[in-house]
């Protein structure tokens, strides 16, 4: 509460615009279950915007490249799903390139999350980039085993013929989406032909 004194937070999904707005609402709750609903000014607060008694705001905003530019004060850019963003990879770069224009000010933190789709886009180029400017986290299915994953469930998945096991569970980027050909295809054509 004191960190962010003053200063922004934004929220931008790579999916359903409802999605930021749903984040919004599950830290209004967070504060008003944990015994901080005095923090919240609820005359300013909306569905999709948080404001708190000590200046600090918290804002959704859709995965639009021109939606976040020009704000002040943040320190905390979060985008989730950011593999499943639903535009051209330009356009994904410019929702980078606007969100991270925004710390420059605060020196705050950028942090997207996401499950892999496909090799392409911010998420992928990010996590394949090879300087120290990211600190990448990398959570498998079985750290989440017996816990919110049943192992019956796992071996289900891990059997289905359609279902991209090593993308959805393992974190890796198994598929390149938009192709012609899918990757079980193309896997089993492989042949000798020399």
């Amino acid at each position: 509460y004191g960190f962010t004194k003053g200063f922004q937070t934004v929220i931008i999904p790579g999916t359903r615009a409802d999605l930021s707005q749903r984040h919004v609402q599950e830290i209004r709750l967070l504060y008003e279950r944990g015994g901080y609903e005095e923090m919240i000014d609820k005359e300013k607060t909306l569905q999709d915007y948080l404001k708190l008694t000590n200046g600090s705001e918290i804002m959704a905003f859709p995965s639009k490249p021109s939606a976040s530019r020009g704000l002040q004060n943040v320190m905390l850019v979060f985008i989730d799903e950011a593999a499943a963003f639903n535009m051209r990879d330009d356009d994904q770069n410019e929702v980078l390139n606007a969100s991270e224009g925004n710390l420059a000010v605060s020196n705050g933190n950028f942090v997207m999350i996401s499950t892999p789709k496909g090799r392409r886009g911010i998420f992928y180029d990010v996590y394949m980039d090879k300087s120290d400017v990211w600190h990448k986290v990398h959570v498998p299915y079985n750290m989440a085993l017996n816990k919110t994953l049943s192992v019956e469930y796992v071996d289900q998945q891990k059997k289905s013929p359609i279902f991209d096991f090593p993308q959805e569970f393992m974190c890796q980027f198994s598929t390149v989406q938009n192709s012609v050909y899918h990757r079980t295809f193309l896997q089993n054509s492989k042949g000798d032909y020399n």
